[in-house]
């Protein structure tokens, strides 16, 4: 087992650019005229996976819960 330490703002910012990323690739795919039923299906399960992701580090998803502590705001939720 690492004795790694994660900080919950750390995981925020690399869920952050994760999300950063995948829309910027996003965009450019939509600008190649890709299949648009595709690239909704494949934003879909790339944002339930940061879902994922940040539930089991302990970052609520932005809209869920009552607490401000450990919160996740990404642009449009994560849902």
């Amino acid at each position: 087992m690492s004795l790694d330490i994660w900080f919950r703002e750390d995981i925020k910012h690399i869920l952050l650019a994760a999300e950063r990323a995948s829309a910027l690739s996003l965009a450019e795919a939509e600008a190649c005229a890709a299949d648009p039923k595709a690239l909704r299906a494949y934003r879909q399960g790339y944002r339930a996976a940061l879902y994922a992701v940040a539930v089991a580090c302990g970052l609520v998803p932005s809209g869920e819960g009552d607490s401000a502590e450990g919160e996740l705001h990404l642009p449009g939720g994560l849902a």
